[in-house]
């Protein structure tokens, strides 16, 4: 239950997925499985963040999914025919994958649509016809995952009732093959230069599975010297754990190898095993300001609250407005600015947040009310 809970609410996020819409038994499961409740309010913080420069948090949970239907990754006729029903074809590309525990469990269900394998479907299948390939993440890349890591299934073997919900996929380094460095990158748009973070609080959840095995988390700070404030040494108990560290001066720009801003880094040969990396970030500033006609140099706003037009300053130079709802939802955008005015009489009552672009750059973000 924990696992088939976690990974829909996560697909759910993948998908834009803004409400979870359970009947009753299922609420009740919920509230009665502590791990589940987890998975829940992860998926209730980040439902409502859609906008980039408002978030207040990023992740990247780890996950590769073999899609049967991709003949640029499987080509024929190493993978034999591109067809849906061709079960030799997934076959094929789960053998390539089954050293990292990648199996065809339910061979009944393994062509078939979502639907059917939500219903009908009795156990795990890790090859798929046009499923999700690559890891689940909001505002948080990781850069070339397949290249500088190994994608997990099955993480500490056969999954049962008593499996961790971590134990469905995960990502290792790979010594063998050289990939001991996974880097990340903030997406462009969650900092500015008038919106830098004030602290990163940087989650790590990560398999202890090898007695003194050595990892560190690296970044670049705003000198341009390499900080490690994480340097974890395993115990070896095959427990996942969840190790934090909130840090104030990572520069955010993309500094660093392959234009990432932080990286976990394989210290030894050993192969670390991790299930995804969560940010929480506070902000020097938010970008969004109540109306304040007397602050200078910016653009006024005029009536707050408003009833039906906002009006603004007729020497203000911008080329775009856009009115979001405050979780974030774009509900209008015009470049036609040829007036001093918008109507918003069709807005409902409510707080609303106006921003103001020129060219790619956002000038201004302010707050107003609707009456």
């Amino acid at each position: 239950l924990d696992i088939a809970y976690h990974w829909a609410l996560l697909n759910g996020l993948n998908t834009g997925t803004s409400v979870h819409d359970i009947n009753k038994s299922s609420s009740d499961q919920v509230f009665s499985h502590p791990e589940v409740m987890k998975s829940m309010r992860f998926f209730n913080k980040y439902a409502p963040q859609v906008y980039a420069s408002q978030a207040t948090g990023a992740y990247s949970v780890f996950h590769k999914g073999l899609n049967a239907n991709n003949l640029t990754k499987y080509p024929y006729p190493k993978y034999s025919t591109l067809s849906r029903s061709n079960l030799e074809r997934y076959y094929r590309i789960c053998k390539d994958e089954a050293m990292y525990g990648a199996k065809i469990s339910d061979t009944t269900m393994v062509s078939a649509g979502k639907n059917d394998q939500r219903n009908s479907q009795k156990d795990y299948n890790d090859v798929g016809w046009d499923i999700d390939e690559g890891n689940f993440e909001r505002f948080l890349t990781q850069i070339a995952p397949d290249s500088t890591s190994a994608g997990l299934w099955r993480v500490r073997g056969q999954l049962t009732g008593a499996s961790s919900k971590y134990d469905r996929f995960a990502r290792r380094f790979d010594n063998v093959t050289n990939r001991n460095t996974m880097y990340f990158k903030f997406w462009e748009d969650v900092f500015s230069s008038t919106s830098k973070p004030k602290s990163l609080k940087i989650k790590i959840t990560w398999l202890d599975s090898i007695a003194g095995s050595t990892w560190e988390l690296r970044y670049k700070d705003l000198n341009g010297l390499t900080q490690s404030p994480i340097k974890m040494i395993g115990l070896g108990d095959r427990k996942w754990k969840t190790d934090s560290v909130t840090v104030t001066d990572m520069d955010v720009t993309q500094s660093g190898l392959l234009n990432s801003d932080f990286m976990l880094v394989n210290t030894d040969n050993v192969d670390d095993i991790f299930n995804g990396i969560e940010v929480d970030f506070e902000r020097m500033t938010t970008g969004i300001n109540d109306i304040d006609c007397d602050k200078p140099n910016s653009i006024h706003l005029f009536p707050n609250p408003v009833k039906s037009v906002l009006n603004w300053n007729t020497n203000a130079s911008f080329d775009q407005i856009k009115i979001y709802s405050v979780s974030g939802i774009l509900l209008l955008q015009s470049s036609n600015m040829q007036s001093s005015s918008i109507d918003l009489s069709y807005l409902s009552k409510g707080m609303y947040f106006c921003q103001l672009r020129k060219g790619n750059q956002v000038i201004q973000t302010e707050k107003f009310i609707k009456e």
